[in-house]
């Protein structure tokens, strides 16, 4: 039996974060298409970890909007080899529905349109 090997190599995989004290959603968008939503424990170590083993050889961009959390996120996804942008969170676009329904699958596709 054949075994194929997934290559993303020059090809950039966006991932937009909503940050959460407790736990972290993450939306992945491929050539501007939104690809997964994933819901994980608070670490930079474990994003890169599941970057690198379905998506390797891609390059990776993530973004955030962050009010209370400042930038240790960004500063320990760069040596991972994930660059990262920090979004002012007046910035990401909102709907009513946003507003009224807190989801937060919802708000990391939001900061992905901000990408």
């Amino acid at each position: 039996m054949t075994t194929v090997k997934i290559n993303f190599e020059d090809q950039t995989v966006f991932i937009s974060m909503d940050i959460l004290n407790n736990s972290w959603n993450l939306g992945i968008f491929l050539d501007g298409i939104f690809v997964r939503n994933i819901h994980q424990k608070p670490n930079p170590h474990i994003i890169a970890q599941f970057l690198h083993h379905h998506y390797p050889e891609a390059n990776y961009v993530a973004a955030y909007g962050t009010r209370k959390f400042g930038v240790w996120i960004q500063r320990q996804l760069k040596p991972l080899g994930i660059a990262c942008h920090i979004i002012n969170p007046a910035d990401i676009p909102k709907s009513q529905k946003d507003i009224l329904q807190k989801i937060d699958p919802r708000d990391a596709c939001n900061v992905g349109l901000r990408l």
